[in-house]
């Protein structure tokens, strides 16, 4: 109790210096006495009877004034204890769903309904008495300070490796992995894209050593590597420049990570890239480059929603960009690389039905939807391997000599 008395006021403390020193004895303590914090707990009445409450998770939530402090060595502090307290239980699925101040999307909590307030376990609660939830793993994610967010992105390398119940956490914390991916600092998309490769080796050595889940990565190794659809991907990486840091292909645990939570993250993405705020656009496109990277032929059975969301993007951007906005060109190259990307590792019969009937003019669609399916369609061609393209061309050629084309006034539809 006195220890922790000392902590939670250190923690809370205006002085810079004192904070810091009260998060180097949290790291010290989770380090040195690992087993008797996690035996330290007490027991609280809820409605639902007595619940066990760790110490650790009243310190992280002490924690989140020290993440948002003004100055960024104190942060830095403050992650490092975060992580180091995060290590300590077995099972933190409240910890980290209160880090992301995450709740159930079909549930709207009673008290937003009564503006004066409701009683909890006897006590009457108004909403201006209520703490504004903020999601602290996406405030640490986009912090203005390159050592902040290079902390963080060691510290969600370490949870997501050595946490007990890592496996629950992996699609809410994977897309923070991912986002520094994007960073502004060469330096720390690099440091991401390491991250990712030790989450790999952890997520291969795993699965050698569960086995339930070895035989995957055997058929893999053994077969997978003979399929066509791997055979192409391997020649893309081996022929095919991308954008840093991809100097190389990722590890196969590394890709196998990003295809479990594929499906989940790409909607989501999908959505945002024709939000109307450039800013997001640009992030979703540059998220979606990575997936692609990382998911190779595996985006196949998303190709339609990724198509028309490119085409629709592409659409917005061209407009954007004939009235000289300089960020709608940015937008428009970041898109057309996605789908350059998507042409890399999908066969071409897969997409080809999809954007060539608005190439003809098939479609009930303007000049400017038509634009945007022969930009898109440029851009996937221009990825593709030539030996999978080949019996695809005359089609291709067919589809784009006719007169709508050649004799069409349009600047955009001419080049």
């Amino acid at each position: 109790e006195a220890v922790e008395t000392v902590l939670i006021v250190g923690l809370e403390d205006a002085n810079p210096s004192v904070r810091k020193e009260a998060c180097h004895v949290l790291v010290l303590l989770c380090s040195v006495q690992k087993e008797r914090m996690q035996a330290v707990v007490r027991m609280e009445a809820t409605r639902t009877g007595e619940e066990p409450r760790y110490r650790y998770g009243e310190l992280i939530t002490c924690l989140k004034t020290t993440l948002k402090h003004k100055h960024a060595s104190v942060r830095t502090m403050g992650i490092s204890a975060l992580g180091a307290l995060m290590l300590v239980g077995q099972k933190n699925m409240e910890v980290v769903e209160d880090l992301v101040a995450w709740q159930l999307p079909n549930i709207i909590p009673v008290w937003q309904f009564f503006s004066g307030g409701v009683y909890e376990d006897g006590e009457l609660i108004t909403p201006d008495q209520r703490e504004t939830r903020h999601n602290m793993l996406a405030l640490l994610a986009g912090d203005q300070s390159a050592q902040v967010r290079t902390a963080f992105i060691h510290m969600l390398v370490a949870w997501m490796t050595r946490l007990h119940d890592r496996w629950d956490h992996e699609n809410r914390l994977l897309p923070y992995l991912l986002n520094g991916l994007t960073d502004a600092a060469p330096a720390l998309r690099e440091v991401a894209f390491g991250a990712m490769e030790q989450l790999g080796a952890t997520h291969e050595d795993e699965k050698e050593n569960n086995e339930r889940d070895k035989q995957e990565l055997r058929d893999f190794r053994e077969y997978g590597h003979k399929t066509p659809a791997e055979l192409n991907a391997a020649e893309r990486w081996n022929t095919r420049g991308h954008e840093p840091p991809f100097s190389h292909r990722p590890r196969l645990g590394a890709r196998m990570v990003v295809r479990n939570s594929f499906r989940r993250l790409v909607p989501t993405l999908l959505r945002e890239l024709n939000e109307w705020v450039t800013k997001t656009r640009s992030m979703a496109a540059q998220l979606l480059y990575y997936l692609t990277l990382y998911s190779e032929y595996w985006v196949t059975d998303q190709v339609n929603s990724m198509i028309t969301s490119y085409v629709r993007c592409t659409e917005y951007a061209l407009a954007e960009a004939e009235r000289g906005d300089p960020e709608a060109k940015t937008l428009l190259t970041q898109v057309l690389l996605c789908a350059q990307t998507l042409g890399e590792f999908v066969d071409p019969a897969t997409y080809m039905p999809l954007l060539l009937p608005g190439v003809r003019g098939e479609l009930e669609m303007d000049l400017s939807r038509r634009c945007a399916h022969i930009e898109v369609l440029t851009a996937m061609v221009r990825g593709c391997s030539p030996s999978w393209m080949r019996p695809h061309l005359p089609v291709v050629v067919a589809a784009l000599d006719c007169d709508a084309v050649w004799e069409s006034r349009d600047p955009v539809m001419s080049s």
